[in-house]
């Protein structure tokens, strides 16, 4: 069993953030691509590859873990996922259409609060009256002020942010499929507190306790997968967008969605490790440093590659507010 340290927890909880905050800048580099051949491609590495090699290579016997959980443990985690896989899709729907600054904001800020209260609420409700349940609902009231800060005064700007092909979506709908992902975001948090059974016997197997989420990313992941492929699946026919992995520009475009699922997928894991470090209430506690974080650095890369280049003066110290909360 980890025993509880929050400086580690901190230090990883930071790291998780920052790389899984960053990710989607470098879809700012892929050209000739429409949206769809870049999220399914990415989605191939870091939903898919990445966690089960992981998995392979940390968890010993992994498919005999798999074979040893009740169908409907696995079924819910699996579901679960499926579900986050929709606040994915609109995350990078959001990333295409107001760039990676503001759709974190909205989609990961509301998952902060959702995803940090309901695990408490439902699993430690003695708790939310004490010090550290009203100092996580404080919290959770600051994160959303700071996304409504965000928000308001909220112009379609920059069209296009990622280069992409024109879209349909008016920048209200956009918003609102932002604000549906973000709902559907806290179902990431809960799929590892369902998924504690393959955790515990992960470790029964030989596998070290910081790796045992490893079993159950695998699953996770998966159901978004499968949401992710029959989304862009559906969008590459409608668009005739197949043949656009045949231009030249393919090679170096999945170079970059590799090092894009690297890189989302290894603060995802960190992510893991520090909710072991945070002990009892590391779901709660976890959540939303990772979070936070991200949405710090997805507005710092935001601000460095020229989002924000369009904003008035009051507009600006809005967003600056609401980032800042």
């Amino acid at each position: 069993m980890t025993t509880a340290n929050i400086n580690l927890g901190l230090i990883f909880g930071i790291c998780s953030g920052i790389l899984s905050g960053s990710y989607g800048v470098w879809m700012k580099k892929i050209k000739g691509w429409n949206w769809e051949n870049t999220w399914i491609t990415y989605s191939f590495w870091a939903l898919l590859v990445y966690p089960f090699i992981l998995a392979f290579t940390t968890i010993p016997g992994f498919l005999n873990i798999l074979g040893s959980i009740p169908l409907m443990t696995l079924a819910l985690v699996f579901l679960m996922g499926a579900g986050w896989g929709l606040s994915n899709i609109g995350f990078g729907i959001g990333l295409r259409e107001l760039g990676i600054a503001l759709t974190s904001v909205i989609v990961i800020g509301i998952g902060n609060v959702l995803g940090t209260i309901f695990p408490l609420i439902v699993y430690h409700p003695e708790s939310i009256w004490k010090p550290v349940g009203i100092c996580i609902i404080c919290g959770s009231i600051i994160s959303v002020l700071g996304i409504i800060l965000s928000s308001l005064e909220s112009r379609p700007f920059a069209k296009n942010v990622l280069k992409a092909p024109p879209s349909k979506n008016p920048h209200r709908q956009v918003t609102i499929i932002c604000i549906a992902a973000g709902i559907l975001g806290m179902f990431f948090n809960f799929a590892l507190i369902v998924g504690k059974p393959l955790e515990k016997l992960a470790v029964l197997h030989g596998a070290k306790m910081q790796n045992a989420s490893n079993a159950t990313w695998c699953i996770i992941l998966a159901g978004a997968f499968v949401v992710s492929t029959i989304y862009c699946g559906v969008l590459l026919f409608q668009n005739r967008s197949l043949k656009l992995f045949q231009r030249k520009e393919s090679v170096r475009n999945c170079s970059y969605t590799i090092l894009m699922g690297l890189i989302w997928f290894g603060g995802t894991n960190l992510y893991g490790i520090s909710v072991l470090y945070f002990g009892k209430f590391g779901p709660s506690i976890g959540w939303p440093i990772f979070q936070s974080v991200q949405i710090m650095a997805a507005n710092l890369l935001g601000i460095l590659t020229g989002e924000w280049h369009h904003l008035d003066r009051k507009t600006f110290y809005m967003r600056l507010a609401g980032m800042s909360s």
